[in-house]
């Protein structure tokens, strides 16, 4: 699981910086078929994002963001 603080600005975006450096930490360590949950309220579009980030981590790894 992934339970990180993704603060909103005035403008109503989201910081998810805190997100995809959990996401580059775990990538390293994947060894065996995972499920990464999310568990921030983020965008649409960020569990593509933290996949691209896991994969770049660990090429090899086999896993899914939920």
């Amino acid at each position: 699981f992934l339970c990180v603080p993704s603060p909103a600005s005035v403008d109503g975006s989201v910081d998810i910086q805190a997100l995809c450096n959990a996401a580059e930490a775990i990538g390293p360590h994947l060894t065996a078929r995972a499920v990464v949950v999310n568990k921030s309220t983020v965008p649409v579009g960020t569990g593509q994002e933290l996949e691209n980030i896991i994969t770049e981590a660990r090429p090899d790894a086999e896993f899914d963001v939920v």
